[in-house]
């Protein structure tokens, strides 16, 4: 189990399981794939506290620990937002800085929606947009993300169709 206190040999160890992964960022990426159950993925990326380098944190797929790309992470210093779209996987993944509940960014969200080609990109962005502003509201700081949970958050995002 990953909590508190990962060091830079936990993360060179091989991903952990999210049904391990008992913080609070796992709590929130498990009650926004509730929400959103034709998400095809739900992931956080953050550092952990006393370690430099940016990782998956908490995921819908067993990523737990996995550091997270240079695309990643440039992602997060530039404060920029990506769409990428795969028709040939049916899927449109949105990764953009994620903020508290203070605009500060602490990280980056990680969304994958169903997708196909000639599908409108911008309603995909538009509801990574409406998500993160709803996570972000219940990040208080970066170290919340990393809080034990007993993996019960309140849905950060109301359900809404597809």
């Amino acid at each position: 189990m990953l909590v508190l206190g990962w060091t830079q040999a936990a993360m060179a160890a091989p991903p952990g399981r999210s049904a391990d992964n008992k913080i609070y960022a796992q709590a929130l990426v498990d009650a926004i794939k509730a929400a959103h159950p034709t998400m095809t993925w739900v992931g956080i990326h953050a550092k952990a506290p006393r370690d430099d380098r940016y990782s998956i944190i908490a995921h819908t797929r067993n990523l737990i620990g996995k550091p997270s790309d240079p695309n990643d992470v440039q992602l997060i210093t530039d404060g920029r937002t990506a769409i990428v779209p795969n028709s040939a996987l049916s899927k449109i993944a949105v990764m953009t800085p994620l903020r508290d509940s203070s605009g500060t960014i602490v990280g980056l969200l990680a969304l994958a929606f169903d997708y196909h080609a000639g599908d409108d990109e911008s309603q995909a962005f538009s509801k990574a947009v409406e998500i993160r502003a709803q996570v972000a509201a219940q990040i208080p700081e970066a170290s919340a993300l990393f809080r034990k949970s007993n993996g019960a958050a309140s849905s950060p995002v109301a359900h809404s169709p597809p």
